[in-house]
């Protein structure tokens, strides 16, 4: 009955930092929020040909199902980025219910789900994947996997049915239609129901589905993308191997590269070493589950467990096999966080699974409490080494909001487009098309106000209510289509006194010519201006004026009723 209560509050400490994980990982998402496509997302902005782009290859992979995702989101939520953020986290929530859901299925009852619950969510929502949650184009890379776990699912558990089988080979195909790790789920699922002395009949259908998939994927050359050279590839199996493993241990690294540890081996002080040992004992466990789950009756959701753990290990080593040129550290990624949390995940609730089938009371109960102690250790180092995946999250909201202005009016300034697309003049003609569409950052209406007189959108208020100064101005583009000025400086509204998230640039007759947004800290300003209490005041912003021509900023201090309440605040 002791161990009963601590377990339920182990559960209640576990859920707490579960909780305390999503809210980190929901505001760094926040911060780093724009409506701007970044990088790939530019490719997807079409126009026409839509049902060729749809199963065109992107890279090695095919995107067919993400590209519907994108054009829900163009179509229907204004390209806003808000559709595809939403759909990854209901994607990852899914997945999360999915897995507990198998948990409860290979025997973990009572305050056992919970603590795997708590587990799995803390894994799936941490942070360290921030990547594939503050880019809307990585939808992809959480829906390979929920559609993988429901393949195994349907497939390896519960009553054989023709339907059942049916939409496993459905989810299998959808999967193959996300990401090339998708290719290999159903030929996963012909392995493990091998394993399980399956059917004849049933190991046929998915091999073949799958072997047909992995011809009809491979057409047109899309092995061409993958990487590296076969040949080479072929050549250096170790370094695959290596790569595997930083790849398994990557978000799980501080378990090896924490003091005790590297005061007794200082050979994994660094972080790829660190990784690779954490990736080979993961994959040492993974491997013993797997023993044990052959030669012991169980639970068949154990093998859904297990055929998940085995889908990771063998992506691992197919990126590995297609990156390992690029060096072990690439396997670091943030990216690549998402698939090895479901591998841990899906391991820890696999080996609790089979600590219930311990014959002695002392050896259940000393295996579950050290696995309740390494559940606590790994989603407490993932908080404590936040500030890797923070610092990304202010990273990108920093580079896509400083070229939101440039985007919004116009004007290129190719230091700061290609910070979001490697081709500043692409980012220009993909931007008309947003334009036309209305999408994007132009679906708020603020470039309309470009072109238009100060007076016919806005109503000017006294001069002393705000604050600031245009530090710099320079021309960007120079000789080129979307020549303009590139302007930064301070405003700080003072009746009353609050920060300034918008700017109008306006041309000395009055013609509203750019826009700019408060991004940059200055706390020279808050230490020299005590009106100022927000050292967030710095802007950037772009402005189509000429060389020489006078810029007037203005301060958007409210909008109501269909109208502006601006405040001049510099000239130059």
């Amino acid at each position: 009955m002791n161990d009963r209560y601590l377990l339920r509050f182990a559960g209640v400490l576990l859920a707490a930092l579960a909780a305390l994980t999503l809210i980190l990982t929901w505001r760094a998402v926040l911060s780093a929020y724009s409506p701007l496509p970044f990088w790939d997302q530019w490719e997807e902005v079409v126009t026409s040909q839509y049902l060729a782009h749809l199963f065109s290859a992107h890279n090695e992979h095919r995107i067919a199902i993400p590209r519907l995702f994108f054009a829900i989101d163009s179509s229907v939520f204004g390209g806003r980025n808000l559709f595809l953020l939403a759909a990854i986290q209901l994607i990852q929530a899914l997945h999360a219910a999915a897995l507990v859901w198998v948990a409860r299925r290979a025997g973990v009852r009572g305050p056992a789900l919970a603590l795997i619950g708590a587990l799995v969510v803390a894994l799936l929502f941490s942070g360290a994947q921030i990547e594939n949650f503050y880019w809307g184009f990585q939808v992809q890379f959480v829906l390979v996997y929920l559609l993988a776990t429901i393949t195994f699912i349907l497939a390896l558990l519960g009553k054989a049915t023709l339907w059942r089988d049916a939409g496993a080979v459905a989810c299998g195909i959808a999967a193959a239609l996300c990401l090339s790790a998708g290719i290999l789920v159903l030929p996963a699922c012909a392995v493990f129901l091998v394993l399980m002395r399956a059917p004849v009949r049933r190991i046929v259908i998915y091999a073949a589905t799958g072997i047909l998939i992995w011809v009809a994927y491979f057409q047109g050359g899309i092995l061409s993308s993958a990487g590296s050279e076969p040949v080479a590839t072929l050549s250096a199996p170790l370094n695959i191997l290596y790569y595997a493993f930083v790849f398994l241990g990557g978000p799980l690294r501080h378990l090896a590269s924490s003091g005790p540890v590297t005061a007794l081996l200082p050979v994994l002080e660094t972080e790829v070493r660190a990784a690779a040992l954490t990736g080979l004992a993961g994959l040492s466990l993974a491997l013993l589950a797997g023993l044990i789950v052959l030669v012991r009756n169980g639970p068949r959701a154990r093998f859904v467990l297990l055929a998940i753990c085995g889908l990771v290990v063998v992506v691992a080593v197919m990126t590995g096999a297609g990156r390992w040129e690029l060096g072990a550290e690439q396997a670091l990624s943030s990216r690549y966080a998402t698939p090895v949390f479901l591998f841990w995940a899906s391991l820890g609730a696999l080996y609790w699974s089979l600590s219930r089938q311990l014959p002695r009371a002392i050896w259940r109960t000393t295996a579950q409490s050290v696995l309740t102690l390494t559940f606590f250790i790994v989603v407490i180092l993932a908080l404590t080494h936040r500030g890797g995946w923070t610092d990304l999250a202010r990273a990108q909201g920093d580079r896509l909001e400083r070229a939101e202005s440039a985007v919004l009016t116009g004007v290129r300034e190719d230091e700061i487009l290609a910070g979001i697309y490697p081709s500043p003049q692409k980012v220009m003609e993909q931007a008309a098309v947003l334009r036309e569409a209305g999408n994007s950052v132009f679906a708020s209406g603020r470039d309309d106000w470009i072109g238009q007189t100060l007076d016919s959108i806005a109503d000017r208020v006294d001069p002393s209510q705000c604050l600031g100064v245009i530090d710099e101005r320079r021309t960007v583009g120079a000789g080129q289509e979307g020549e303009g000025v590139r302007a930064t400086g301070w405003v700080f509204a003072t009746q009353p006194q609050r920060p300034v998230n918008e700017i109008l640039l306006v041309s000395g007759s009055g013609e509203v010519r750019g826009y700019g947004q408060r991004l940059i800290d200055r706390p020279d300003v808050m230490a020299a201006e005590p009106v100022v209490t927000d050292s967030r005041s710095g802007w950037l912003g772009h402005t189509r004026s000429a060389e020489g021509e006078t810029i007037v900023a203005y301060a958007i201090l409210d909008e109501a009723g269909g109208r502006l309440a601006v405040c001049e605040f510099a000239r130059r």
